[in-house]
């Protein structure tokens, strides 16, 4: 859709050939002509490119439970230590470039997955406090000078914050449980929505993009949780023994 919206391709879907549907098969992003001609970033939804790694993530938890590693936690605390180890070490070399490609990068992504496992698996040794909020935002903001360490820094004390803010009582916050999860359409849907936006509005302001592209995406990934997400989610079935304690 996106590249007939944007038609700055002629025959558009002739260039759909076998490597876009090894690619949709891999969970990659599409191998498609970039349409979007004269931006930053002419691919229609570069947002994909994070679905592989995701499902990766699940992968390493399915592999774990089964080897049923989760008993020893201190496993999955070393396999982030290594995982963060390769995707910062060349972050370090080249001083906050933030483009950092093949194994390091996708480590790097998945750094964020380990972290929650760990909040998880050391919720009872890791107390959430507010002197502990203020440590995390004093670390926050005196890296933050230093950009090749303000990632990793963020990586751990912005996950402490979110955390921290889940752990409190918000009664006022209780109707979102009745509330459709679109968040992931939305995530998806954005990139190609304000892409095809500023395609046509190049000289639009921001506020306006942010606004439809809000309005569009939203209702979007309302259409994708109904009738995509949660007849999917259905088909799962339910767990066969009871979690471990």
């Amino acid at each position: 859709m996106v590249g007939a919206l944007a038609p700055d391709v002629t025959g558009w879907f002739r260039h759909l050939d076998y490597s876009f549907i090894l690619g949709a098969l891999v969970l990659s992003c599409p191998h498609v002509p970039p349409v979007l001609r004269g931006m930053p970033y002419p691919n229609p939804n570069g947002a994909m490119f994070t679905i592989q790694y995701e499902f990766l993530c699940y992968m390493v938890v399915g592999a774990w439970g089964f080897l049923r590693l989760f008993r020893t936690p201190w496993l999955w605390l070393s396999a982030l230590l290594g995982t963060a180890l390769i995707g910062y070490t060349d972050v370090y070399k080249t001083y906050g470039h933030w483009h950092v490609h093949g194994v390091s990068w996708g480590a790097r992504i998945m750094c964020p997955f380990f972290v929650g496992a760990c909040y998880q698996l050391y919720q009872r040794f890791i107390p959430l406090k507010r002197i502990g909020v203020c440590a995390a935002l004093l670390l926050l903001m005196a890296s933050w000078p230093w950009i090749n360490v303000f990632e990793p820094t963020m990586l751990l004390c912005f996950s402490y914050l979110l955390f921290y803010v889940m752990s409190l009582s918000m009664p006022w916050l209780r109707w979102m449980e009745h509330v459709p999860d679109i968040s992931y359409g939305v995530y998806l849907y954005g990139w190609p929505v304000e892409s095809l936006w500023i395609w046509y509005h190049r000289a639009g302001y921001p506020g306006t993009t942010f606004a439809v592209s809000l309005v569009l995406c939203t209702a979007l990934g309302w259409l994708s949780w109904h009738f995509v997400e949660r007849p999917f989610m259905r088909l799962k079935r339910r767990p066969s023994a009871p979690v471990v304690a």
